[in-house]
């Protein structure tokens, strides 16, 4: 069951906060002005990123996300952990900065994957954290793995299984996009944006590989994760962080440009 808390879980994803084609890239100047529009909100928030830059090509060149297959793995897999911290740390830096009082919980030492999935995740010290007037904040992450060894435990993963135990008033992906379009806008000049897709639309998707170094899966694999999100009641959008303020209006519970998911659950 959920804590009762209300307030709002967002995540940042990889192509808002870094470049994901250029390794170790961190979009300073986006990740200040979002962490401002949450500030000037006036809204609590459990916090989400992705790796970007900063985990994606190297745990695609050792293929981390299938698990343990040789002994040059476990370097790469340290070397991500490592990497991912760092960004980490910068995002935490960004938020003091703003003056909201956020702290880090890394995976790696509370959640437990099987075949790449979330086994097992430690909600404690988020409760704790939070409960205090904390703003907690995670990431993407290397964990280790009761099938396979280690394997990628991704922020769209750590973004359900915070829903299901926070039962948050919203669910906000931030994306470099303004939501889901009727196709591709990297090969259609004229993709049509759909502001809300339900399970029929989904089916209709056909999965795709992205055009960059993603370990995390698809865009259909994120929106399975999504539309778990939705069938708990939790209103679930997708919203273009690349544009100035929002995400405060999203918060503010304004209509906006996004998609929203709809579950009939």
């Amino acid at each position: 069951m959920g804590v009762g808390f209300r307030m709002f879980i967002i995540k940042f994803g990889g192509s808002v906060i870094t470049d994901k084609k250029q390794k170790y890239t961190f979009e300073r100047s986006t990740i200040l002005r979002l962490i401002s529009e949450i500030k000037e909100a006036q809204k609590r928030t459990l916090v989400v990123h992705g790796a970007g830059s900063f985990g994606h090509i190297m745990a695609k060149e050792y293929e981390l996300h299938k698990g343990y297959k040789n002994e040059g793995q476990i370097q790469a897999a340290a070397g991500v952990q490592k990497d991912v911290k760092h960004l980490n740390l910068m995002v935490l830096d960004s938020f003091l900065e703003i003056g909201i009082s956020a702290v880090s919980l890394a995976p790696s030492s509370f959640v437990i994957n099987e075949n790449g999935k979330i086994k097992s995740m430690d909600m404690g010290s988020f409760k704790r954290y939070f409960d205090m007037g904390f703003t907690p904040i995670t990431f993407g992450d290397v964990v280790l793995d009761d099938a396979i060894s280690f394997s990628i435990c991704s922020g769209d993963q750590l973004m359900l299984e915070l829903a299901r135990t926070f039962l948050p008033e919203k669910a906000i992906f931030v994306a470099d996009i303004d939501g889901i379009f009727s196709s591709a806008p990297q090969s259609d000049e004229s993709p049509k944006l759909l502001p809300t897709i339900d399970e029929d639309i989904f089916l209709s998707i056909k999965k795709s590989d992205s055009h960059v170094d993603d370990v995390t899966g698809s865009i259909y694999g994120k929106l399975e994760i999504m539309f778990e999100i939705a069938s708990l009641g939790l209103e679930t959008i997708i919203l273009n962080g690349r544009v100035e303020n929002r995400l405060k209006e999203a918060l503010q519970g304004k209509d906006i440009v996004c998609t929203k998911i709809e579950s009939r659950h």
